[in-house]
């Protein structure tokens, strides 16, 4: 068993003779459902292992932490901890030991998934080769006539491309009223209790009888006083 999985490992992390493999690192329970794991399993790449397995959320999450914990255990110089897988992915390692019993799934979980820059690195490189088909789309119909979807399809994809690799011009807008908003002092906002509340109405109120009273006031004509010198 020992030489058909030194035949079939497709990489480091499955060296038997490593001692800092994966197979080295699992505690014994992995070993032996790596040993039923079927040779063939081992040249698959993820999407193929994705169809055989077609795995939940469940194992793509401990898949994750599975790796996170064998860069970890790498770093510490330690062996792969269950418990730290467990903590990561938020499933119990009963649960997670009864998952991985299926070879299947183990095989999945044991293919190393794609950095995020190298994922989104070919997913960039791949529409970029679909952009490259569209500026092929004829320009005309079957009768010989402007397609002007096409056209537009065409032009807006050879702007983007162009945008790409030259950059775009920055257009940058400013709201003048939020500049001058953020340039003046902010209000105190405070919440009143209920007394502080009755307290600002009795002021505005005796405010406002002292404003009316003082123009009924002015309203009155005062009597003519004639003051005379005294000799």
């Amino acid at each position: 068993m020992t030489s058909e999985l030194d035949e079939y490992k497709p990489s480091v992390p499955y060296d038997l003779d490593d001692p800092r493999s994966v197979y080295n690192l699992v505690p014994q329970w992995t070993r032996n459902v790596m040993k039923l794991v079927q040779p063939e399993l081992w040249m698959l790449d993820e999407a193929a292992l994705r169809k055989r397995c077609e795995p939940d959320a469940r194992v793509n999450r401990i898949r994750l932490a599975f790796w996170a914990e064998y860069e970890s255990a790498q770093a510490r110089l330690t062996r792969i901890s269950f418990y730290e897988v467990s903590r990561r992915c938020g499933i119990a390692e009963y649960f997670i030991r009864k998952l991985l019993e299926d070879p299947h799934t183990l095989a999945f979980v044991l293919c190393a998934p794609a950095s995020y820059d190298s994922f989104l690195e070919e997913a960039l490189q791949h529409s970029l080769s679909k952009l490259r088909e569209v500026l092929d789309f004829s320009l005309h119909d079957e009768n010989g006539k402007p397609n002007l979807k096409q056209a537009e399809m065409v032009l807006k994809t050879a702007a983007f491309l162009d945008m790409r690799k030259n950059g775009a011009f920055v257009n940058r807008t400013y709201n003048v009223h939020k500049i001058q908003g953020n340039d003046a002092p902010k209000a105190e906002q405070t919440q009143l209790s209920s007394d502080e509340l009755d307290k600002k109405i009795r002021q505005l109120e005796q405010k406002k009888e002292y404003i009316q009273a003082r123009d009924e006031l002015g309203k009155i004509s005062l009597p003519h006083v004639e003051i005379v010198r005294s000799e």
